[in-house]
């Protein structure tokens, strides 16, 4: 039988080799299906995965609705602190090139 982490490894490695930023990007990990899930084994090694790496850990299920608000809420919580953090990246990138246009000779005689 494949490992529990081959589905996440796999998946890690294809996005660091399409594109190495996408590998940087936020992540969750999310068990699905957890109103059914028969193999604690499985879900802690999920749990320890995210932990090891550091990523938020999520046991849903759509059937019973476990865990979607969680989910959902700190899915948007994400979305939101990267929406500011590019909004003040552009922000000082914005000033940065007015003080350095500013600082330039005017080229009107």
């Amino acid at each position: 039988p494949r490992s529990t982490l081959f589905p996440y490894t796999t998946l890690f490695r294809s996005l660091a080799s399409f594109d190495a930023g996408l590998a940087r990007k936020p992540m969750f990990l999310v068990a699905s299906k957890m109103d059914v899930a028969q193999d604690e084994e499985k879900v802690e090694t999920l749990r320890q995965i995210a932990k090891s790496h550091d990523l938020p850990f999520f046991e849903i299920s759509s059937a019973t609705g476990l865990g979607l608000e969680a989910l959902k809420f700190a899915l948007s919580e994400r979305v939101f602190a990267e929406a500011e953090k590019a909004a003040a990246a552009a922000a000082l990138a914005k000033a940065s090139t007015q003080l350095e246009s500013h600082g330039k000779p005017s080229s009107a005689s």
